[in-house]
């Protein structure tokens, strides 16, 4: 369906290789969080109520993108006083304001209430603003969770929590492979992008200063911290924006019948083998680049994915691109400017 170019990948490395010889990987979106209606939109202190937000947001971290007018554009809401946020930090928003106003309470037996009466008004929160894409998904998602810690917290003895799962935890893989278990609609992705990705925002929301053996709070009576370690073993999160920038700058080529899904704006079925073959590619291509990048000391999969991420957002939307730092030879604008066309998700899923 797609094969790799290694000629490209040759000059990526390359670029890569000067990029973080002179500048830092860019930040991730949440961890310079916006303020909304004096609503912190990502909890930066380290407790477990901050636990517990994170968990919930992380589950329903998926598909932004709606049709409108014959138009793809991304979701957003309304706030109160009239400003729009979109994404993510419109999903976190609407999550705060429902706890701020005791809509919603971070608990098990509030998830597994959880209803389309609920949803519709938490992620709507005044009029005007648009529902979330794939309502339904989300809800199921939500009562799962409720389920799930309500399943755990029987197996293990515990109140159920996020934190109570998170100190039964011994590694970072006991972690991963324990959320697809207990939440295997929401977290059993086998390329694992959601877990993984929650992980990420666990340890990018602490102070900058804090011993990564400390990223869960110790306190009431949690005696000890929880070291996962092993940050770097993370594989890169298939999220679209890494398709987006390896078939913009032409690091992937396609067959045609899977060029003409693109070309067409066909929409295919969750779990289609072509979608799968996107996310299964981009954990590789992502692998492989950070494997052959020179002078490759400590550099792991994370620091690839940050970069091809940021590029992809900052210069492969919209179709008339600006360029980005890849833009003297980026496939899209040099040699095949087909490829500008490629910005449309193929699948409407709840792992993008």
């Amino acid at each position: 369906m797609f094969k790799l170019n290694f000629e490209r990948m040759q000059q990526i490395e390359t670029i890569v290789e000067k990029m973080l010889a002179v500048e830092t990987v860019d930040p991730a979106p949440w961890q310079n969080p916006e303020m909304i209606e004096d609503i912190s939109l990502f909890p930066t202190v380290n407790n477990s109520e901050a636990l517990e937000f994170l968990f919930f947001v992380g589950a329903l971290n998926f598909s932004y993108w709606i049709k409108q007018e014959g138009r793809v554009e991304t979701w957003g809401v309304l706030t109160p006083s009239g400003q729009r946020v979109k994404d993510i930090f419109a999903l976190t928003f609407c999550v705060s304001y429902a706890v701020e106003t005791g809509e919603l309470e971070l608990t098990a037996s509030s998830y597994e209430k959880f209803d389309r009466k609920s949803a519709e008004k938490m992620f709507a929160p005044v009029e005007k603003s648009c529902t979330i894409p794939m309502l339904e998904s989300r809800i199921k998602k939500i009562n799962e969770l409720g389920e799930g810690l309500k399943r755990f917290g029987e197996d293990h003895g515990t109140t159920p929590s996020f934190r109570a799962f998170c100190r039964e935890q011994e590694s970072l893989e006991q972690f991963l492979e324990g959320l697809s278990d207990y939440f295997p609609y929401s977290f059993g992705d086998p390329f694992q992008k959601l877990s993984q990705l929650l992980f990420k925002i666990i340890v990018d929301r602490c102070p900058e200063n804090m011993p990564e053996s400390q990223l869960f709070p110790e306190e009431d009576g949690w005696s000890r911290s929880v070291n996962f370690g092993g940050i770097e073993k993370l594989t890169a999160q298939p999220d679209y924006m890494l398709p987006l920038f390896s078939l913009k700058t032409g690091l992937w080529d396609m067959e045609p019948t899977v060029k003409k899904y693109f070309s067409d704006q066909i929409e295919l079925p969750m779990d289609h083998p072509v979608e799968v073959e996107i996310r299964r590619l981009t954990v590789e291509t992502v692998a492989i680049l950070a494997d052959r990048v020179p002078g490759n000391s400590g550099l792991n999969a994370g620091k690839i994915d940050s970069i091809m991420w940021q590029r992809a957002v900052k210069g492969c939307f919209p179709r008339d691109c600006q360029g980005c730092k890849f833009i003297d030879w980026c496939a899209a604008k040099t040699t095949e400017p087909w490829r500008m066309k490629l910005d449309h998700h193929l699948t409407r899923t709840i792992y993008y």
